[in-house]
């Protein structure tokens, strides 16, 4: 019987398991205590925040539903890409050409060019 109760307090007293959505909360609160500064990857600072209050107007709008990525990703670009941009960035294409870039730098921008293409 001694054992048994020995056998069950083990059982009782294992360490608590960390659940995936226990460690990505956790890993969240800790780069929070960090205090990153905002993410400012575009050249223009106001951009983060025109870009969201072009999306609360959007969803604000009562004749506007986007019911999937498609239908966002066409209000998206024709707002923020106009077809002078799209003109620009296929010129840049038919005009490229490898210079004095390496293979691998001229392939890289190859494929930038086909990634636009996609969208």
């Amino acid at each position: 019987m001694a054992s048994a109760i020995c056998e069950t307090n083990q059982h009782n007293h294992k360490p608590h398991q960390e659940t995936q959505d226990d460690q990505i909360m956790r890993i969240q609160g800790e780069f929070r205590k960090t205090r990153p500064p905002m993410f400012k990857g575009d050249p223009n600072p106001m951009a983060a925040g025109q870009a969201y209050h072009w999306w609360e107007s959007i969803l604000a709008m009562p004749d506007v539903e986007i019911a999937n990525w498609v239908a966002f990703e066409t209000i998206f670009l024709d707002k923020y890409f106009p077809e002078t941009m799209k003109t620009m960035k296929v010129r840049e294409f038919t005009n490229l050409n490898q210079g004095d870039m390496t293979v691998g730098q001229y392939q890289a921008k190859f494929e930038v060019f086909c990634s636009l293409h996609d969208s």
